[in-house]
């Protein structure tokens, strides 16, 4: 751990633009999550509005409506919030068998909208209000990207949670291929069109270049 490492420099050639709704959504965000009960204490909800993760929205997609903007924050709060409760050092964390009961729950919520939530759950409630509304603004290809990409973010919890149970570290190899999943960004990518109010076909979605350059984003985010 003594050897030093540069980091790239990093030329982005897009101009910086957020969007006009930003502070509404950094307020709509953090009244979803309580609404929903997702913080856990007034200090989680301090640190939820001191992270302004509306502001991470605004920045990804300036040009969308604020109701899907409402949407890709609501989405990126849940993800914030799961990882603090259930992920790193919790007690979910090194617990594949908790941990299956849980992601069971979520799967169930993804396939099936509010209807299959468990009101016992509440994360679970959460995520089946964010489905139905990505029914409502997303063609079926599109959620069905979505979709496929937070089952890859489950399974990277199941990763990480066997590694914490052996206390052991994934090899670099193993690493650079889950560590892509286990930071949602994925899920993030495959709203991108939807929060802009438009469809990348599915024939342009699989295309090698769009591919390669989709995942170098997502290796430069996480």
């Amino acid at each position: 751990m003594d050897a030093k490492y540069l980091m790239p420099l990093l030329k982005c050639p897009f101009d910086n633009h957020i969007s006009p709704y930003v502070s509404a959504i950094n307020q709509h965000v953090v009244e979803w999550a309580c609404e929903f009960d997702l913080p856990q204490d007034a200090a989680e909800v301090g640190r939820i509005d001191a992270t302004k993760v509306g502001s991470l929205a605004a920045r990804t997609a300036p040009r969308a409506s604020l109701h899907a903007l409402e949407f890709l924050a609501d989405w990126q709060v849940w993800l914030f919030l799961f990882d603090d409760k259930y992920s790193d050092e919790s007690a979910t964390g090194a617990d594949l068998a908790r941990l299956s009961r849980l992601i069971t729950a979520f799967m169930l919520v993804l396939d099936n909208g509010s209807e299959a939530s468990d009101p016992a759950i509440r994360f679970s409630v959460a995520l089946g209000d964010l489905m139905d509304r990505l029914a409502a603004m997303a063609t079926d290809a599109q959620a069905s990207r979505f979709v496929s990409a937070v089952r890859g973010y489950f399974l990277a919890q199941f990763w990480e949670a066997a590694h914490r149970a052996d206390d052991r570290p994934a090899d670099l190899a193993e690493y650079a291929a889950m560590r892509r999943h286990s930071g949602a960004v994925p899920t993030c990518m495959a709203l991108i069109d939807v929060a802009d109010g438009f469809e990348l076909s599915t024939a342009d979605h699989c295309r090698p270049d769009v591919r390669a350059v989709t995942d170098i984003a997502v290796n430069v985010t996480c």
